[in-house]
């Protein structure tokens, strides 16, 4: 799947870039994705339905509980089987942090991306997304820069 097959013009993006991986979502209103952050740029594409994003900046990372799960893989019988290492996993939710620290609140966005809509979401930002009835999209992933800029969000709230 490429940028032309959704029927948009690559000659009008002002940037070049190499896709790393493109996905297809489909769900319904139970469809919900918890907290986190990818290390990646995200063009997200709605072609039916509304899925609402909460974003936040990617300095609320000092503000997120923050815990270390087992990776597991999961083949569809009664057993997982454990992969040997570990994932980051945010337990809480925008909306945890916001009661916790109602400052914070106008650093959170909410945006609603219905059919035909293009959201950009830049690397290492805070999200959660749920749809809105039923909802097919569409989204490309390429690396973010790992620049000084990267390197002091990642140290944000990290300790030492």
């Amino acid at each position: 799947m490429c940028a032309e097959d959704l029927g948009l013009s690559t000659s009008r993006l002002s940037f070049a870039i190499v896709v790393g991986a493109s996905n297809i979502w489909i769900g319904d209103s139970r469809a919900y994705t918890t907290l986190h952050s990818d290390p990646f740029e995200n063009v997200y594409y709605v072609t039916s339905g509304v899925k609402i994003f909460k974003v936040a900046p990617p300095y609320f990372k000092k503000e997120m509980d923050v815990r270390k799960v087992k990776e597991c893989t999961f083949n569809g019988g009664l057993e997982v089987e454990e992969d040997g290492g570990y994932v980051r996993w945010i337990k809480n939710t925008l909306e945890d942090v916001v009661e916790r620290r109602p400052e914070l609140e106008r650093f959170v966005y909410e945006v609603r991306v219905e059919e035909g809509m293009v959201f950009y979401l830049p690397f290492g930002w805070f999200h959660e997304v749920r749809s809105e009835g039923v909802s097919v999209s569409y989204n490309f992933w390429w690396d973010g820069e790992y620049d000084l800029k990267w390197s002091l969000m990642e140290g944000v709230g990290e300790e030492i």
